[in-house]
């Protein structure tokens, strides 16, 4: 027999549905759908990343430079040895060892985050999924390569973007979307709360 999901303090589900107003759901203890959600962005992202990279290397490397838009983006293979963007370039070998210690710590700090009380966490768990899925993507290619396959350039004229790639891209879309939660959680909790005074 199948069982409620058991409320939280603040009076919301488990799975972050509020069982009374909207304004009152605080929790963030992750159901099964948002532990789904989670971990079926990760693997979406990594291999989405991987493939994608695959593809710069066999092909893109051959052929040369692509233009998608002219005058604003082009495909164009990069071996970048620092970080995001091609910050801290010049730091390829510490880079290289301190990654993993980095990723190592992302994690930790998402896998308690998790258990973080706040609104939406079917949305949370979508946004933690794409960076921890982009960081893994960029870690596989700086422990298998030493180095990380960028190919997505944007510019304006004769000024380049630091090249990129797909998991760049989804590190910064999921980062953007928890500081909007953040924002919005904040937004709705704290005129609640003063209301109680």
């Amino acid at each position: 027999m199948q069982t409620d999901p058991k409320p939280c303090q603040c009076g919301c589900q488990q799975d972050g549905d509020p069982s009374g107003s909207h304004s009152d759901c605080c929790c963030l203890a992750l159901g099964r759908r948002g532990w789904i959600l989670l971990l079926g962005f990760l693997l979406f992202v990594f291999v989405l990343d991987r493939v994608t990279k695959i593809w710069a290397s066999e092909w893109l490397y051959f052929h040369g430079a692509v233009s998608v838009i002219p005058g604003l983006f082009s495909l164009r293979y990069a071996r970048n040895t620092g970080i995001a963007f091609g910050l801290l370039s010049h730091y390829g070998t510490l880079v290289q060892w301190l990654s993993p210690f980095v990723f190592v710590a992302l994690v930790f700090f998402f896998i308690k985050s998790v258990h973080f009380r706040g609104l939406f966490p079917n949305w949370r768990a979508v946004a933690i999924g794409m960076v921890v899925g982009g960081a893994l993507g960029n870690l596989y290619d700086r422990v298998v390569f030493q180095y990380v396959i960028d190919f997505l350039d944007v510019y304006v004229g004769s000024y380049h973007w630091p090249t990129f790639n797909v998991a760049d891209s989804f590190i910064c879309i999921g980062v953007g979307i928890l500081l909007i939660l953040a924002y919005q959680t904040e937004k709705i909790t704290v005129p609640s709360a003063t209301d109680t005074h």
